[in-house]
């Protein structure tokens, strides 16, 4: 009986025991006695490490509690505030065999449940078991054994081994090898290498270790014929029958060596196959490396070539054996063609500077069994056309010239070309020969010279721009300021002084108008334009004539109070004009504009005599007809009187024309107080004879008409008492 065993019987045997002692003779357990109304609280905490079985617990000796796995534990048993505890290992776990020991187990039983209690298991010293075995066949180095994934154990040779780390009872293990043996190289095979510990060591462990065999191979390329036979190590052949990969059947050991050998030659067409890594030792992998190349028995092919003129001509043989010639003459490309295979010359790049076009005859073919020379490149010098663009072209008659002598009229704006082309590598320039007219321009040549490439000149450029001309003329008899003349409507210039002026120039072919926007003053002056329109040709506008003249204007105005005749204006001095009746006047001589005029009174108007005065009568002509001059005429009127004398009465009254009295008081002169005009009748009469004393007076010359003065000689004589 094992220790093991042991221990279970004697736990059961205790039980039983313990259960016999609480039996109240009845076969049954003494009944507990009352708990008292007091809380209780549980006893517990936790296992840790557990991995066998039958682990019992136990509190104060009693309340046995079995715990399976690791995790919390908890006693069935509460206890009492202030209650003792103590907790201890009834049973220590089995399969495998562990040591569990108990920490926080003792103390008393506070106001809460006990959880604190530890419980540790570890495996048992004694029932841990060595994992060993034997290795066979090993002739390789760096074998390395594993156990349960680690515990790495190296092996040099066949023979025991026994990993270092023991496995507890129960415990699993899995032999395994982690790296197989080199030089030579094998593969190890573990039997008997994966169980669970028992109560033993584990020692039927047999790792088994064989060679490894590889394929020797390659691979075959240029293979055209049939036949091919390769040989390994002068015995096993093997039939070849395309390009490609390929394996001799028979695999070698590691380390074993090789030798590649051709054996047969292929033919049909015939060939000549060589190897590439032939020979060497068996490693740890396949050998692919063998090369096998095969060429065809081959011939040349050549030709010759002919009027070749420019450089990098390049022929190609097959699209790939590309062959440049320089010069005329014979050529041979370097590679040969095998025989029974078709042959192709053709021209990769045609020769430039000059630009040519070479042909091969005899292009195509079968190469047999000698060279090929009858291939014949015959080459010539391409010829380009010269074009460009005309811009701007508004009048007619362009010509364009190339070299001197290729002439090429050009209608309208646009492309050209020149009707001759020119051979590649000779030069070319293009000129203006005729400038075109109506209107007049200038053209000019953009790229126009170079020599001629390997394709047509197409970048000449041909501009032309209308050419500008002025417009102008003479101005005659200017003596105003601010005359401005204008250009179309829009181009205005001011002229200071007579003589030579100019507009801005216009483009050939435009019409223009002068015109006069503004007349010069001081003096006011009408100034007219000759030969003032047109369209501009190819020169200068020079023969428009501007004349200007000094305006002339009237002088007069109005005459006011007219009554007499004779009256007569003057002018200046010796402008006279006679007037008859009032209203408005104006003189016959007119005065230009800058000029003066002065108004006067030559003859003063008569019957009845009249005295004009002017006002407004002189000033400066400016821009227009002097109107304001006005002449005011006022009629003459003259007194009627004389002398009295003899007088000695009073209340003498003398009268004129039966009214306008005068009393008279004392000898002397007297005057009537109504005047009248010349040519107005007086008659003086005594309208009352004085008194005290009573006197008669008579009137002298008192009667007449009033003719240019006031009549004195009135004579009254008084006579009487």
């Amino acid at each position: 009986m094992t220790v093991i065993e042991w221990g279970r019987t004697l736990s059961v045997l205790a039980g039983v025991l313990w259960l016999a002692g609480c039996s109240n003779g009845r076969g049954s357990l003494e009944e507990p006695p009352a708990r008292s109304a007091e809380p209780e609280f549980s006893i517990g905490g936790a296992v840790t490490g557990l991995v066998g079985a039958g682990l019992v617990l136990q509190n104060n000796g009693g309340d046995d509690l079995v715990v399976s796995s690791d995790g919390a534990i908890t006693f069935s048993d509460p206890l009492p505030q202030g209650a003792t505890y103590e907790i201890t290992v009834l049973t220590q776990p089995a399969q495998p065999a562990q040591s569990c020991s108990v920490s926080n187990g003792t103390g008393t039983v506070g106001a809460a449940d006990i959880t604190s209690v530890t419980v540790t298991c570890d495996p048992a010293a004694s029932d841990s078991f060595s994992v060993r075995g034997t290795v066979n066949g090993l002739l390789g180095a760096g074998l390395v054994l594993q156990n349960n994934g680690g515990d790495d154990l190296p092996i040099a040779t066949d023979g025991d081994f026994s990993f270092a780390t023991a496995i507890p009872a129960g415990g699993a293990y899995a032999v395994s090898v982690l790296t197989q043996p080199k030089n030579p190289a094998q593969t190890c095979t573990p039997s008997n290498g994966v169980g669970t510990i028992g109560g033993a060591d584990v020692t039927n462990v047999i790792v088994t270790c064989a060679r490894d065999t590889h394929t020797i191979g390659g691979t075959v390329s240029g293979l055209l014929g049939t036949g091919l036979v390769l040989q390994i190590n002068g015995g096993d052949e093997l039939a070849i029958s395309g390009n490609g990969p390929f394996t001799f059947p028979v695999a070698l050991a590691s380390g074993a060596l090789y030798s590649i050998t051709i054996a047969s030659d292929p033919a049909n067409p015939q060939q000549s196959c060589t190897i590439s890594n032939a020979s060497g030792a068996i490693g740890d992998t396949d050998v692919t490396q063998i090369a096998v190349s095969c060429s065809t028995v081959g011939h040349r092919v050549g030709g010759r070539v002919r009027g070749l003129a420019g450089s990098a001509l390049v022929l190609t043989l097959n699209g790939g054996n590309d062959l440049e010639l320089l010069t005329d003459g014979r050529f041979t490309f370097e590679d040969t063609v095998p025989s029974g295979t078709h042959y192709a010359v053709r021209v990769k790049t045609q020769p430039a500077h000059p630009a040519q076009e070479c042909v091969v005859e005899n292009a195509d073919g079968t190469v047999l069994d000698e060279d090929i020379g009858n291939i014949f490149v015959r080459c010539a010098t391409l010829s380009f056309a010269i074009r460009g663009t005309v811009n701007g072209l508004a009048g007619s008659g362009l010509v364009l010239q190339m070299n001197g002598g290729f002439d090429l009229p050009i209608a309208s704006n646009g492309s050209f070309t020149i009707a001759t082309d020119r051979p590649s590598g000779t030069s070319y320039e293009v000129t203006v020969l005729r400038h075109p007219s109506n209107p007049s321009q200038d053209c000019s040549v953009a790229a126009g010279e170079g020599t001629v490439g390997s394709a047509d000149v197409s970048n000449i450029a041909v501009s032309c721009s209308t050419k500008q001309f002025a417009v102008g003329g003479v101005v005659h008899g200017l003596l105003g300021t601010g005359l401005v003349l204008q250009n179309n409507g829009g181009s205005n210039l001011e002229v200071q002084s007579d003589g030579a002026f100019v507009f801005p120039a216009i483009a050939s072919g435009s019409p223009y108008s002068v015109t006069v926007l503004t007349q010069p003053v001081n003096p006011t002056q009408g100034c007219t334009v000759v030969r003032a329109s047109g369209t501009i040709a190819d020169a200068e506008v020079t023969n428009v004539s501007v004349t200007c003249e000094t305006s002339m204007f009237t002088v007069g105005g109005r005459v006011e109070g007219l009554a007499g005749s004779g009256l007569v204006l003057r002018n200046n001095g010796t402008d006279d004009l006679a007037l008859d009746a009032a209203g408005t006047f104006t003189f016959g001589t007119a005065v230009a504009s800058g000029g003066t005029y002065a108004v006067s009174v030559a003859v003063q108007p008569i019957d009845p005599l009249q005295v004009c005065t002017v006002a407004d009568g002189a000033g400066a002509v400016t821009s227009g007809n002097i109107e304001d001059v006005v002449v005011t005429c006022t009629t003459i009127e003259f007194t009627v009187g004389g002398v009295v004398s003899g007088l000695r009465g009073s209340g003498l009254r003398l009268q004129n024309n039966g009214s306008g009295e005068l009393a008279i008081a004392a000898d002397g002169s007297f005057t009537l107080p109504v005047s009248a005009p010349a040519g107005a009748p007086y008659d003086v009469t005594v309208l009352q004879q004085p008194e005290r004393p009573r006197q008669v007076c008579t009137v002298a010359n008192g009667a007449g008409t009033l003719s240019s003065g006031n009549v004195l000689d009135v004579a009254v004589t008084c006579a009487g008492d």
